[in-house]
């Protein structure tokens, strides 16, 4: 049928073989051409009805997720807002963690004061404690009452003597009684004998026991000459109320127990090791059971520890 209609063509518009075969093929690429237009239109508009579908989907997905992390925040204004807070007053300088949070101190803040004090810093006046960063301005203001420091720098007698121009500084330490737990390095570098190098070994030492329980503890310090030893116990004290951070021998790992000056890091394995084949600890003196630990050794260390 499809060569008649072929051969019709030749006879009626007079074409060759080819000029017929060109023709037919026109005649059947018209259709195409003419409602191609329309085809596309369809198409395009379909893709457009399905991205619109998938961009409804992913607001939608944006519209959830921003609804739970706003939950998620109002959640932790809330958590901190419902914290028992309990102002006192405070040293920045022995203050426990679990103290600073009761101040209502952030956690984030709280970790900066210990760890810029187990560094060596210290805190002399309350201004001080503007030094740790993220610390606010109002935040200060409503703690500023409550530091247990002084306002003020103290003042320095300077006195010359001997060479021109030679200046002898000598700290209100000196001529009054010092909290052994509260001195910073500044003011025990004031005292001749004691430098830079042996005042921080000093507060390091103090930071890693804990807290000196006993003036005479400062003797322990490297490189402490005896006349300077001599100076400290007769200026320094310990406050009555003061306690000492503690370990809690049942829950610290080896790592944790090994940070203390004395206990190495051999003993504070076989403590592990020890409440691992015994279970918990039920009192301290359990410990002597360990037998590398003697009484001396238990005695130093047991206000220090706690279960």
């Amino acid at each position: 049928m499809f060569e008649k209609f072929k051969s019709w063509i030749r006879r009626y518009f007079g074409f060759s073989r080819t000029e017929t075969n060109g023709f037919v093929v026109l005649v059947l690429l018209f259709p195409i051409i003419l409602f191609s237009p329309v085809f596309l239109k369809l198409v395009i508009k379909q893709n457009t009805h399905g991205a619109s579908l998938n961009t409804q989907q992913l607001d939608s997905l944006v519209t959830l997720m921003e609804g739970k992390i706003a939950f998620s925040k109002k959640a932790k204004t809330i958590s901190e807002g419902t914290r028992k807070i309990k102002l006192t007053r405070f040293n920045p300088n022995t203050a426990k963690y679990g103290e600073l949070l009761q101040l209502g101190i952030t956690a984030k803040i709280a970790g900066r004061i210990i760890n810029y004090r187990r560094k060596g810093g210290s805190f002399v006046v309350k201004d001080d404690l503007k030094k740790i960063y993220g610390l606010t301005e109002n935040e200060f203001k409503r703690l500023k009452y409550y530091i247990d420091l002084p306002d003020h720098r103290r003042q320095r007698d300077k006195t010359q003597h001997g060479e021109k121009g030679a200046t002898h500084v000598r700290d209100i330490v000196l001529s009054q009684k010092f909290d052994v737990n509260a001195v910073d390095t500044a003011q025990l570098r004031s005292i001749k004998g004691i430098g830079s190098i042996l005042s921080g070994r000093i507060v390091k030492f103090r930071n890693g026991l804990g807290g000196f329980i006993t003036v005479e503890q400062m003797g322990e310090v490297y490189g402490l000459s005896p006349e300077v030893f001599k100076l400290l116990k007769e200026r320094g004290y310990v406050e009555g109320q003061f306690r000492p951070k503690l370990i809690n021998v049942n829950e610290a790992s080896a790592d944790d127990i090994s940070r203390h000056p004395y206990i190495t890091k051999k003993l504070a394995n076989q403590i592990v090791k020890y409440r691992g084949q015994h279970g918990k600890f039920e009192n301290l003196e359990q410990l002597m059971n360990i037998h590398v630990i003697d009484k001396n050794w238990y005695d130093k260390l047991k206000p220090y520890l706690t279960l």
